[in-house]
């Protein structure tokens, strides 16, 4: 069983309410992007209840208990990459892991009053240790992360999923490297060939976008190869630690790609 509570800081009264209830919207959508990105399953499985709620204190308590398809570690998982996740953007360090272009989206929506009309928010998975706290300044960070910065020839490697024809044409890649989710945009005479490369393990060559931190933000032009079935990478890599020539492993990815 997982826990995670949220509570935004503030006197009774002084809480808006639309705040609060972006707080809970918005992070059970990023919950579901978070796990649909670490159990590759729908995220309509794993569900989060309400355990407690306290609208005089602007908190609640969510709990989503262990099914055949997900277990406890899986859950423990998922809440933990969702307060670290808000720690992460609070702080400006970068993009979270597991955060797509979506959930970078509900949270930068959901801070936007948090620390000004609100007070900050403070989540902690259900052993509380390290909670994490977000502002408004959650929201200008997001929006500088998210700015390209440069633009060079490489590859990223994961499965490929998410499939939008709305606007641009554009699939995801789940980067092995950084555990982001990467947006290729594509032509629409390439539809067959992504929808054949629906959900298996690819690597996508093109023109990679990063931000100033040097995430991969999207690909342009993407090219597709799609990997046969085989240990990962990081695998081998803890099978012999000399694979990569005593480089890490985002430096070497980043030197091959």
């Amino acid at each position: 069983m997982a826990l995670l509570s949220l509570t935004v800081e503030g006197q009774p009264d002084t809480i808006p309410g639309s705040a609060f209830a972006h707080v809970l919207v918005d992070s059970l959508l990023i919950l579901g992007d978070v796990g649909k990105a670490i159990t590759r399953r729908s995220a309509s499985e794993i569900v989060w209840y309400l355990r407690d709620l306290k609208i005089s204190s602007a908190a609640v308590t969510l709990v989503s208990r262990p099914t055949e398809e997900v277990g406890d570690p899986i859950l423990q998982d998922i809440s933990a990459a969702y307060v670290d996740g808000l720690r992460i953007a609070e702080t400006g360090e970068s993009l979270p892991p597991y955060f797509s272009d979506a959930s970078l989206k509900h949270l930068s929506d959901m801070s936007k009053p948090l620390g000004r009309e609100a007070g900050a928010l403070i989540a902690r998975t259900g052993n509380g240790v390290h909670p994490a706290r977000v502002t408004s300044q959650t929201g200008r960070n997001l929006k500088k992360l998210r700015a390209p910065s440069s633009r060079a020839i490489g590859s990223a490697t994961g499965a490929l999923d998410l499939i939008s024809l709305h606007g641009k044409p554009k699939f995801q890649v789940y980067d092995e490297v950084s555990n982001r989710p990467v947006t290729c945009i594509f032509s629409e005479g390439e539809l067959d060939q992504i929808k054949a490369a629906l959900s298996k393990r690819v690597t996508v060559n093109g023109t990679v976008v990063r931000n100033a931190k040097g995430q991969p933000i999207r690909i342009e032009s993407p090219e597709i190869r799609i990997l046969l079935d085989g240990p990962l990478l990081s695998r081998l890599v803890g099978i012999d630690p000399g694979f990569t020539g005593g480089m890490t492993l985002k430096e070497y990815m980043e030197r091959v790609g």
